[in-house]
């Protein structure tokens, strides 16, 4: 960029300024205060104000804690009790079921003591039964055969007078 002409009235008012920028910045500055009692006053009370929040948060933990602790022992006395609950209703479904099945023994055992009675006459009718029909039959065949052997005896004794010419 070309460089203006000196004469020109804007570019003579900006060296101007430039000067008076340059003066202010050689002159001794103001004495500056270590930080204003307002401003020591504004950092005590934030400093004072974090130490209450984080007092507040630490109590609220803390009872946060206790409820949580609280809440736990309740909880786990009631799943106690509904463990407890269970357990015994289990227990007793056992008991139900076992006894049903000594009842069961007790009925079948009685069952069979009486079958077993019933056989034992039923047997013992049986074999009255049968030695009496054995001797029955044996009398039977002893008649029959005191039969043959008469019929035979007069068959003989007719053949044999047949023979002889008696007959």
């Amino acid at each position: 960029m070309a460089e203006p002409a000196p004469n020109n009235a804007a570019y003579q008012e900006i060296l101007a300024r430039l000067e008076a920028i340059k003066v202010e910045r050689t002159q001794a500055p103001l004495a500056t205060i270590d930080p204003t009692a307002n401003v020591l006053e504004a950092l005590r009370l934030a400093t004072n104000r974090q130490d209450d929040l984080r007092k507040a948060a630490v109590r609220r933990l803390d009872d946060m804690r206790k409820q949580e602790a609280y809440f736990n022992r309740k909880l786990a006395a009631k799943e106690t009790a509904r463990i407890d609950a269970v357990n015994l209703a289990e227990r007793t479904r056992i008991d139900a079921v076992i006894a049903d099945i000594r009842n069961s023994v007790v009925i079948a055992s009685k069952e069979a003591a009486a079958t077993a009675g019933t056989l034992a006459t039923q047997v013992a009718t049986t074999a009255e039964a049968l030695r009496s029909r054995s001797e029955t039959r044996g009398q039977s065949n002893f008649n029959l055969s005191q039969w043959i052997t008469v019929g035979g005896s007069g068959v003989l004794v007719a053949v044999e007078l047949h023979r002889s010419g008696v007959i």
